[in-house]
């Protein structure tokens, strides 16, 4: 197994501060006023979608169909340009414009003049975020929506476990077409299947979910219209964006031209200047930007400029291309999947295992509050917890400088009524009311909410992740040593937690990747074992009362463990929940380089499949 190599993607992206790149402070300025502008224009975008879609669907319309173009359309039917270009030709969206969507907003219309090709890009983050929106949630409230439809008061854990079962298999039934339910499920997945399935799919749900995403947008708000009659908890069938700060938008140099290359200065006009963009970009972007600065970020001989970057009006996202790549056509990147990314010590070759052999073994058990907590042959221990990145990154100071400035302004108390509203309701009437609260709301706190304060501060968030990132990796050096091998735990975390601050796991992974080797390894048991006899079963060594606040009774400490075989031994100790699990990821690392094999304490019992079934 190698370490995994520096990526040779055709694309790279550098982050830095504009004012870094910049030449004069009246581009910064103007780049600040777009990046203002736009989000504007991209709120009320998504606003407007949405409540497009809905009056369709509530009038018993086909839905639309949704593209770049058709985005665009939006975009130039909520905002004003110039009087130059080809002319907007859909009158549907204007009709539903002036008689629906004006009631809800106050002032005059946007401008998307000067823009250039960054309305294009926008229109294809907003498709972006619609699509990926139903791919990565339809299967999930499906399978909640058909929980609820059968739930009732006061059942017992059994009766909910037989009603998970059932409800299961409707579920399969309706992912895969099959017919395997019975009695009153089978009548209910009869009678609902029109609503929840399109009709006409590829193959099967999940094949076709990836195709046609936009074909499931009808069975989304009926699901939502149901939960919302039963007063259930609702989701966003179409994303919307309600942040006043200004997000990143893409600039390249057609836009530069439209929005900032002064023409004038240089005796030349934009229509020749966009005739022959390649011939003039040399021009545009040295008159603008330090380039030479710029292209030092790179290595000149294997990454160049591309002519491109993203900005918030703060901080600075620039695309480099590779050198061989440039004027070609960049290939689409293939994702793969998660599960793919890293290999299972067990899939490693006998070549590969044999390689391991010399270098120094370090197992880590991954988690929530303990991030990562890494053990060695030789007993050495590092602890990486969610509070100590939660001041490294600087998420901690961050809040308490948006907190203090949020009871300054009386910003909560201004917000209020939007407790009163609901975002995510399909009932038409009640999101127009919500559209109108929310855009009253934003034109009081547009200003303050636009202050360069909040994009400083994710900036710097930005800066101190890296900078922690990299005082971990010389700390993990440090303690182990830099010829390693890490095992890491095969923890994966499906949905946020409740209550917890969200913790890195894929990027943790990837960033340990860029410097050491490393594998997956299957946790099974690691935490039900006891480490030191590798005989016992661990338990709970005591209660305490519970240290949440409003809640009260005694509860187990569930990081102190003890062994159920050595506490009736003269060797009874207790020991660290994360010790334990990694002192067993690495008995199994061991184990496998070794002998390739996992010892049976720690293998899952095979599965016994009647004769019946």
């Amino acid at each position: 197994m190698k370490k995994r190599k520096k990526s040779n993607s055709p694309l790279k992206v550098i982050k830095t501060s504009l004012k870094s790149i910049c030449l004069d402070t009246e581009t910064i300025l103007t780049l600040n006023n777009y990046c203002k502008n736009l989000n504007l224009i991209v709120i009320h975008a998504y606003q407007f979608l949405r409540l497009y879609i809905l009056h369709k669907y509530h009038t018993n319309q086909q839905l639309p169909k949704i593209d770049d173009k058709f985005i665009e359309h939006i975009i130039k039917t909520i905002a004003v340009g110039d009087k130059r270009g080809k002319k907007l030709n859909n009158n549907e969206l204007a009709f539903f414009y002036e008689n629906h969507y004006k009631q809800t907003i106050q002032g005059e219309k946007l401008s998307y003049s000067k823009y250039g090709n960054t309305i294009g890009y926008t229109a294809t983050a907003i498709l972006t975020c619609l699509e990926t929106n139903i791919k990565t949630h339809f299967v999930k409230h499906l399978k909640r929506f058909i929980n609820i439809q059968f739930e009732k008061e006061n059942q017992t854990k059994e009766e909910r476990q037989q009603l998970y079962k059932n409800t299961k298999t409707i579920f399969n039934d309706l992912m895969n077409n099959t017919n395997t339910s019975e009695n009153e499920y089978k009548l209910w997945k009869d009678a609902n299947k029109s609503f929840l399935i399109p009709e006409k799919i590829k193959k099967n749900v999940y094949y076709d979910l990836e195709c046609s995403p936009q074909h499931y947008l009808f069975p989304l708000i009926y699901m939502s219209l149901k939960l919302e009659e039963k007063e259930k908890k609702l989701f966003q069938f179409c994303p919307l964006r309600k942040t006043l700060i200004p997000k990143y938008m893409n600039i390249d140099t057609k836009t530069l031209i439209t929005m900032l290359f002064d023409t004038k200065k240089h005796k030349t006009t934009q229509g020749k200047l966009l005739d022959k963009v390649n011939e003039s970009k040399e021009l545009i972007w040295n008159s603008l930007f330090d380039m030479e600065k710029i292209n030092k970020l790179m290595n000149p001989n294997k990454y160049i400029f591309n002519h491109m970057f993203s900005t918030d009006g703060v901080g600075c996202s620039l695309v480099f291309i590779r050198v061989d790549m440039k004027d070609k056509t960049i290939p689409q990147n293939n994702k793969t999947t998660c599960n793919n990314e890293y290999d299972y010590i067990t899939e490693l070759s006998n070549e590969e295992l044999n390689h391991l052999k010399d270098y120094n073994k370090v197992a880590i058990d991954p988690g929530k509050n303990t991030i990562m907590f890494m053990t060695d042959e030789k007993g050495n221990t590092l602890k990486y917890t969610k509070m100590q990145r939660r001041i490294d990154t600087y998420a901690k100071k961050k809040r308490q400088i948006i907190m203090k400035s949020f009871y300054k302004n009386n910003i909560k108390e201004i917000e209020e009524p939007l407790n009163q509203t609901c975002s995510m309701s399909c009932n038409y009437d009640k999101f127009i009311e919500y559209l109108k609260v929310r855009n009253k709301i934003n034109q009081e706190l547009q200003q303050y909410y636009e202050q360069e304060l909040f994009r400083k501060l994710r900036w710097r968030s930005h800066t101190y992740t890296q900078k922690s990132e990299s005082i971990l990796i010389n700390k993990i050096k440090r303690t182990f040593g830099k010829k390693i091998v890490i095992g890491f735990g095969s923890f994966q975390q499906r949905q946020q937690m409740k209550n917890c601050m969200p913790t890195p796991n894929k990027s943790l992974k990837d960033l340990l990747a860029k410097h050491f080797n490393l594998c997956i390894v299957d946790e099974f048991k690691t935490s039900k074992m006891c480490s030191f006899c590798l005989e016992g079963e661990t338990c709970y060594y005591k209660q305490r009362e519970n240290p949440r606040p409003f809640r009260q009774g005694m509860v187990n400490i569930h990081g102190l463990l003890t062994c159920t075989k050595c506490s009736k031994s003269s060797h009874s100790h207790l020991m660290n929940r994360d010790l334990n699990g990694s002192r067993n990821i690495l008995y199994l690392m061991k184990e496998w380089i070794q002998h390739r094999k996992r010892p049976t304490i720690f293998c899952r019992k095979p599965l016994i499949i009647s004769q019946d079934e």
